[in-house]
């Protein structure tokens, strides 16, 4: 199972699907969630799917999930699918879930970025036993614009550098 975290335009989107296999992990409560981020120094929270409270079930004993940021308590402004997610160690499933089923949701959080909501790129995995969930924060790709002001600047840089030069033999002559 992976979950996706992307920086797409002004959003952050999370997208997640796959399978999961729930052998090795302790059967736990019933709980409502939404789709929301939170991390922290200690702990990292991600779960995709629809914004309004859904019946989940969590699972305890996988690998507890490396911080992936620093940014605090984010709900999603838009979400779909299943919901599911994890947080410290838990995996969090509908409560309908079979294990070895598949699972699909994506949640948005619309007018933020990666830096706001405080996560680091990287690849971050929970495992246990049977299977894993890897979280993937991908670093924004920069846009067309910012692209072309780079190379403008290279190009000025490089015409200052041959006037400097040319003047420096001018003087030495």
């Amino acid at each position: 199972m992976t979950i996706v975290v992307t920086q797409s335009g002004s959003n952050v989107v999370a997208t997640g699907s796959g399978t999961l296999d729930l052998a090795g992990l302790t059967k736990g409560a019933t709980t409502q969630g939404k789709a929301a981020v939170y991390s922290s120094s200690l702990l990292s929270v991600l779960t995709v799917g629809p914004t309004t409270a859904t019946s989940e079930r969590g699972y305890s004993g996988a690998t507890v999930l490396a911080s992936f940021g620093n940014g605090g308590s984010h709900l999603a402004n838009a979400g779909s699918g299943d919901g599911f997610g994890i947080a410290a160690g838990e995996i969090y499933v509908p409560s309908s879930f079979a294990s070895g089923g598949s699972l699909s949701g994506s949640a948005t959080w619309s007018g933020e970025t990666l830096a706001d909501l405080g996560l680091t790129p990287g690849t971050y995995v929970s495992s246990w036993a049977s299977d894993e969930i890897t979280v993937d924060v991908s670093a924004p790709a920069p846009e067309f614009s910012t692209w072309a002001m780079m190379l403008a600047g290279f190009g000025g840089l490089t015409l200052a550098g041959r006037r400097a030069s040319r003047k420096a033999i001018a003087v030495a002559a």
